[in-house]
């Protein structure tokens, strides 16, 4: 199995939290099998959603979450934090939940995050370029 290394997700994503959004550190994860693909975590210039920036991509989350009904009067709730791709296209792709809250809560996040409205792409040195996004998502009933 060619498995992408793990990385220390929870604080990885806890550290971009906190990173300066002008920082320009490069991290570029390999695509297996695909030559010369990088997948960039700070770019030049990050991708956008509809003119904004990941922050109103997660009130679209929100807005568009339907609490399951098998977990209605639970009082379940929690941070799910997933990661996912934007491509060079602006296609939101490699979606993964890193922490997830209940099943049925995870598969209705993966489901908004796959039908997703395409998102300008970053770009490094002017040319679009895929980048990963991780974010935390509160959940409640």
């Amino acid at each position: 199995s060619m498995a992408a290394p793990q990385r220390s997700t929870i604080n990885s994503s806890i550290a971009l939290e906190e990173a300066a959004p002008d920082e320009l550190v490069v991290e570029a994860k390999k695509d297996k099998g695909v030559a010369e693909e990088s997948t960039f975590i700070i770019v030049e210039e990050s991708a956008t959603f509809m003119g904004g920036d990941p922050e109103k991509f997660r009130d679209y989350i929100v807005r568009q979450f339907v609490f399951p009904a098998s977990l209605k009067g639970s009082g379940i709730s929690g941070k799910v934090i997933v990661e996912f791709v934007v491509d060079k296209n602006g296609k939101v792709t490699k979606v993964k939940i890193i922490r997830g809250v209940d099943p049925a809560i995870d598969k209705e996040v993966i489901r908004i995050l796959e039908k997703s409205p395409v998102w300008k792409p970053g770009t490094q040195g002017g040319k679009p370029v895929s980048q990963t996004f991780t974010i935390p998502v509160s959940i409640q009933e």
